[in-house]
């Protein structure tokens, strides 16, 4: 939100925002709020997911704050995310109204959170309404795109893709820490920065590497995650105390530790909210210059990706014999020529800033 309010001020529009918050006429954070905007803050009056019937007074209530707004302001576009774009209250005025989706809700209600069908149909019904209706859609991926007109059976009138990007400056000053005792020039170092959630298969990472090490001892994990490794801690004693680092980090930290890797990893089932994603750990990996060891099922990888050159791309997290072979003869070639490749990394991804990305946005405004 941020990142929008900045780049909007930046093309010269007066930004306002109307949030709904839970503890919306009492918070004490306003103070910290982006000051290159004005704030409407409202109330969140209802849960979202209790009964249809309070799911559907929630949205006429957020439907109707947004319209009297939309009247009250004169604006010139009006974004929002799914929940609350224009209702038929709404008084156009040629206004342009953009919705901002980041994933398939409907998909991630069944599959993902098992709510009541009531919901999962009311999720569709939500993306047909708002996506149909809108004059631009904002999508995380062109894969996203896709799905949406899956599920509306409907062609999305125009769209622009603002991707999880990356702040390449972030990267560029970063300096590698030291970890002299662990001899890393002398190791392949393959890492993993993220959370340890089930659908990231932080198991089959760790399998992986194993797998690599007993055919190159020179193999070495590195983990970087804030999150509990305990009922990964039987695999990573097979993979040897001195062949992984487990660390956690402040975000701050983050671009320096990608530094040390050779290679990093995001290793994605066969699942529609995988396909329709846009990992952050892609353009981070990138823009630290270091290549990816990733599934075909990672999102928009294909997008910055060139597999056996800044990639190598699996069919499924659980490599085969063939794969890992394959794979090792690549960490062999990226050791050998780790510069280059660098620098073929971060060239990939050098249009991958939200900066970029809304500028394509602003001139269609």
């Amino acid at each position: 939100m941020n990142s929008h309010i900045n780049e909007y001020k930046k093309a010269g529009f007066d930004v306002s925002v109307l949030a709904f918050c839970k503890d919306a006429l009492f918070s004490t954070e306003r103070k910290h709020l982006n000051s290159n905007s004005k704030w409407i803050i409202r109330p969140y009056i209802l849960p979202i997911t209790k009964c249809i019937i309070l799911t559907k007074i929630l949205q006429f209530y957020m439907k109707t704050i947004v319209a009297i707004h939309s009247w009250i302001g004169n604006y010139d576009v009006i974004q929002t995310e799914l929940w609350g774009l224009r209702s038929c209250f709404c008084k156009s005025r040629g206004v342009k109204y953009l919705v901002d989706v980041h994933s398939d809700i409907a998909y991630e209600a069944k599959e993902e959170r098992n709510q009541p069908q009531w919901y999962v149909d009311y999720c569709f019904e939500q993306q047909k309404e708002f996506v149909g209706n809108a004059d631009i859609c904002i999508v995380v991926s062109e894969n996203l795109k896709k799905q949406l007109e899956i599920n509306t059976g409907n062609k999305i009138k125009d769209h622009v893709v603002i991707s999880c990007g990356v702040d390449i400056n972030r990267f560029t000053t970063a300096l590698k820490p030291d970890y002299k005792e662990l001899n890393l020039e002398n190791r392949i170092v393959i890492g993993y920065c993220g959370g340890l959630q089930r659908w990231q298969n932080f198991g089959q990472m760790i399998d992986l590497v194993t797998r690599l090490h007993q055919l190159d001892e020179r193999i070495f994990f590195m983990v970087c995650s804030n999150s509990d490794s305990t009922i990964y801690q039987k695999q990573l004693d097979n993979l040897g105390e001195e062949n992984y680092l487990f660390k956690g980090l402040s975000s701050k930290d983050v671009p320096a530790h990608l530094k040390l890797l050779d290679a990093g990893l995001l290793l994605r089932s066969d699942l529609i909210l995988n396909k329709v994603a846009s990992p952050t750990k892609i353009c981070e990996y990138l823009a630290a210059g270091v290549p990816m060891i990733c599934t075909r099922h990672s999102g928009d990888y294909a997008r910055s990706i060139t597999h056996g050159i800044n990639g190598f791309v699996a069919d499924e997290p659980d490599f085969t014999e063939s794969e890992v072979k394959g794979l090792l003869l690549w960490l062999h070639k990226v050791k050998a020529n780790r510069e280059e490749i660098a620098n073929v990394c971060m060239e990939s991804v050098k249009d991958r800033t939200f900066e970029a990305e809304f500028n394509i946005l602003a001139n269609k405004l």
